[in-house]
């Protein structure tokens, strides 16, 4: 670029600052595109796939379900796996029940 700066030089002030500016603007502009592209590359890297998703989302879904179950399992005082209306109130009256 100094050649090109020495031969401009005789032009003028004027020109060698556009020089200047179009030199920085320029490479910054490209930067900003490799530097878009890097980014863009890493998402799709990071992001999980279908198959990754829906066995993530199957996890959570038989995480809630035993949850729900030791919820159950709890309200269930008697243990004959069946729940009563009577066993239902007095079970959701529960401190435990309640935050879960």
């Amino acid at each position: 670029w100094e050649e090109i700066l020495l031969l401009l030089q005789p032009v003028g002030l004027l020109s060698v600052w556009a020089f200047g500016f179009y030199i920085a603007f320029f490479t910054f502009a490209v930067m900003n595109i490799l530097t878009g592209i890097f980014v863009e590359s890493a998402m799709q890297l990071c992001k999980p796939d279908e198959q990754e998703a829906f066995l993530l989302q199957q996890k959570q879904r038989k995480e809630e379900a035993e949850e729900l179950l030791c919820i159950f399992e709890t309200l269930d005082q008697d243990g004959n796996g069946r729940l009563s209306v009577d066993e239902w109130a007095s079970g959701v009256r529960k401190e435990r029940v309640r935050t879960a």
